[in-house]
């Protein structure tokens, strides 16, 4: 995997810039099997790849949420170019600080800590029927309605965990 800016002094930093492989990305919009006309959110967007797939699949709106300034802009510049699939709202702002209950689908490639620090605010604001596919690393205390295993060539084993808004209440 490619891996940038590792470690953080931002203490309100919930994960590493990890870039999520395109197989992942396509298996996990499969997972939590996306909509034309639904509103996908992703929790750390970074350069908007994961958003701009929900866009060709159909999504309605695609909310990224990213607290890297550059990002926002790589993110911005990506997302252009498939405007006319879908609209996008880029959000500089912390995954903490930002609202998530508009969201059919919601993506996280975060670390088991921060999985954990987002569980309450998941529940709170989530919608039910909501979808949640956590990249890598699962909810804490949470039971996954479905959880794949992907091989990416050249790379490694990855998984996805996907939970349903209801069943966790």
């Amino acid at each position: 995997p490619i891996l940038m800016n590792q470690t953080s002094s931002d203490p309100k930093a919930l994960a590493p810039y990890v870039l999520t492989p395109n197989l992942v990305i396509e298996e996990a919009l499969d997972l939590a099997d996306l909509k034309k006309g639904e509103t996908f959110m992703d929790l750390g967007c970074a350069e908007g790849n994961t958003l701009r797939a929900a866009m060709l699949r159909g999504a309605r709106l695609s909310i990224g949420v990213e607290m890297d300034e550059g990002r926002v802009r790589m993110a911005d510049v990506l997302l252009a170019d498939v405007h006319a699939a879908g609209k996008y709202d880029l959000r500089q702002e912390y995954i903490q600080d930002s609202y998530i209950g508009a969201a059919d689908v919601i993506f996280l490639y975060l670390m088991p800590a921060s999985n954990a620090v987002l569980r309450d605010k998941l529940v709170a604001e989530c919608k039910p029927g909501c979808r949640i596919v956590s990249h890598d690393f699962s909810m804490p205390d949470w039971e996954e309605q479905d959880k794949k295993e992907i091989m990416v060539p050249g790379d490694r084993k990855h998984w996805l965990y996907l939970y349903v808004q209801e069943s966790h209440q």
